[in-house]
């Protein structure tokens, strides 16, 4: 064996792990970048998941060969093989030539069942890791066995796309092939032709030489003929191409005045259909113009308006804030008023047990005044909550301030007036009220004296006398 081929053989590496489709796709790219003189990589079609199958083209040898690897995708010591053969083909001319072949090369075809393989390619190399993650598809769906067959009864034409991929590359050779061959039989017969006209004109030559010898003396003859005729001929086609030049000329001008006439009515067609155009886009521009301000006006006024409903929108908005705020003011008040009321009734009730009443009028009239008197001072207490000026009167008068009870401070108010202490004997508080309400000169102390009226008649004090209360 040659030196060279043993130096390829040498040349090996020690792989210590398989490749990836990925992997060797990217090596055949970066292959075709590096040696793009003598290297072609293309997509030779796509696999049935839809992963592109790559193919290398190498060299321009008289023959053509094609190398495959992984017909079977659990069997990839065929990739390495190509991995190391595609670089040294490349970087090698004199391989290239010593081989004399144009390569054609896949290193991969089953690349989907390749890639299910790819979980044990990197290791660990355990029996136990290999069947974990081998596969291999059934036959019927192999690379190599669905080739569309016709022979006899048999029948098969359900082939996959890695076969019909790579069919098409078969077919492509022997269609190259055969256009070789058939240009080279083409070449030889017209070599055949060459030589039998070549004869055939040997002959054909002699015997014309002999008509030439005969011819000459007869041409000598026939010259001055033909000289004489010819400056006939002369003559008269120089007077006919005159005649014929006038007349060119003649119609030449006519011509020449039909296009300018015809030239002058289609320039003033032109300028009118101008004119046209121009007081039609006139009008059209100012159609536009009063559309535009139109359109312009009524944005303006949706602008206005939309304006004037963001305000009331803002109000109403402001309005449910307002509303749900004293919603949950008036809830939280119904929650520590009916907890005040479950305490009070606790204490009430507590209280009841060790008292000893006298009930007069039976058991349901003296229940009915126990809630009357509650559900009147519960009125009268939301009255006065509600209400800023009986607040303020309740304040004045109710709130114990500096040790002084309700009485003193109505005393206070008497004190104030203009009453006599001969006014105030034996009369009922409403009457006293009253008179206090005729000789006040103060508006503002009417206005307190008319609610603590109010007041006294709510908590019904108005029929008291005087008297009764030491006033």
């Amino acid at each position: 064996m040659k030196k060279i081929f043993w130096d390829l053989l040498n040349s090996i590496p020690d792989y210590k792990e398989f490749l990836t489709l990925d992997e060797m796709n990217e090596s055949s790219r970066k292959l075709a970048l590096k040696y793009p003189d003598c290297v072609t990589e293309f997509e030779l079609g796509k696999s049935s998941e839809g992963r592109s199958i790559k193919c290398l083209r190498i060299g321009e040898g008289s023959k053509n060969s094609l190398i495959f690897g992984c017909p079977h995708p659990n069997e990839p010591i065929g990739t390495m093989l190509l991995e190391h053969f595609t670089e040294e083909l490349a970087k090698s001319e004199e391989l290239r030539k010593e081989l004399d072949y144009t390569f054609y090369i896949v290193k991969v075809w089953d690349v989907d069942g390749f890639v299910r393989n790819e979980g044990w390619l990197k290791g660990p190399y355990t029996l136990y890791n290999y069947s974990r993650n081998f596969y291999r598809p059934v036959a019927y769906k192999q690379v190599d066995w669905t080739f569309p067959v016709d022979y006899k009864e048999l029948h098969f034409h359900d082939t996959i796309p890695e076969t019909a991929a790579m069919q098409k590359l078969i077919d492509a050779e022997a269609e190259q092939k055969s256009s070789v061959q058939k240009a080279d039989a083409i070449k030889t017969l017209a070599e055949a032709k060459a030589s039998e006209f070549a004869a055939t004109g040997i002959a054909e030559a002699q015997v014309m030489e002999a008509k030439a010898a005969a011819t000459e003396k007869q041409g000598d003859a026939d010259a001055h003929i033909i000289e004489a005729k010819a400056e006939a001929e002369a003559k008269g086609i120089e007077l006919k191409g005159l005649a014929n030049a006038q007349t060119e000329l003649k119609i030449g001008l006519a011509k020449v005045d039909v296009e300018k006439n015809k030239g002058f009515v289609e320039a003033e067609i032109i300028e009118a259909k101008a004119k046209s155009v121009e007081t039609k886009g006139l009008a059209e521009a100012k159609v536009d113009s009063e559309k535009y301000k139109a359109e312009a006006q009524g944005i303006l006024e949706k602008a206005e308006a939309m304006k004037k409903l963001d305000g009331v929108g803002k109000e109403h908005e402001e309005f449910k804030l307002e509303l749900e705020k004293q919603k949950e003011i008036d809830l939280a008040q119904i929650n520590i008023q009916k907890d005040i009321a479950s305490a009070q009734a606790d204490v009430l009730a507590e209280a009841l047990k060790s008292a000893n009443i006298d009930i007069v009028g039976g058991e349901q009239e003296f229940f009915d005044r126990i809630t009357g008197s509650i559900t009147k001072g519960k009125t009268l207490e939301r009255t006065i909550s509600s209400s800023d000026t009986l607040s303020k009167v309740k304040a004045q008068l109710l709130d114990n301030v500096e040790g002084k009870t309700f009485i003193d401070k109505i005393k206070t108010l008497i004190a104030d007036s203009n009453l006599k202490s001969e006014d105030i004997k034996n009369v009922t508080i409403s009457a006293l009220l009253a008179k206090m309400m005729a000789s006040s000169k103060d508006n503002k102390q009417k206005g307190l004296i008319e609610h603590v009226m109010y007041l006294v008649k709510e908590f019904g004090l108005d029929n008291l006398s005087t008297d009764s209360l030491d006033m």
